[in-house]
């Protein structure tokens, strides 16, 4: 009866050894899997950026709560000609800084853009704009 007694602590001791082990190699597992995640995240949104660039002609660049959009390949006769707006996020609006080479309905796109229009197509609109000028 010892023996059964010696057997069966040991028994147990080897079983939570075992569980420690799996709960460890699941906590790294899922440490694992959140890494994978943020870098498969990371490498959407860069490829992302460059299929806008490659195939839109846009680059996008941040500095201090400002944005600026570059607009490229906008004539098919002069491809080196470029715009660019400038804006300014505050809160959830955005200001229109500036727009070179200027665009007269500017402000009308901002002013949609803050009522709901998407960012797609207010891009759209102010590269037709920038198109428009050439």
């Amino acid at each position: 009866m010892h023996k059964g007694l010696y057997e069966t602590q040991r028994d147990i001791q080897r079983a939570n050894s075992e569980r420690g082990y799996i709960i460890c190699a699941y906590k790294q597992r899922y440490i694992e899997t959140v890494q994978e995640y943020q870098s498969l995240s990371e490498s959407t949104w860069n490829l992302n950026l460059r299929y806008f660039n490659n195939i839109l002609g846009l680059k996008f660049s941040s500095n201090g709560g400002t944005i600026m959009v570059a607009f490229c390949r906008l004539s098919q006769t002069e491809p080196e000609k470029e715009g660019y707006i400038i804006l300014g996020i505050t809160g959830n609006n955005m200001r229109g800084l500036s727009s070179v080479p200027h665009v007269q309905e500017f402000d009308t796109l901002i002013d949609q853009l803050d009522k709901g229009l998407a960012f797609g197509v207010f891009l759209c609109r102010v590269r037709n704009a920038f198109r428009a000028l050439l």
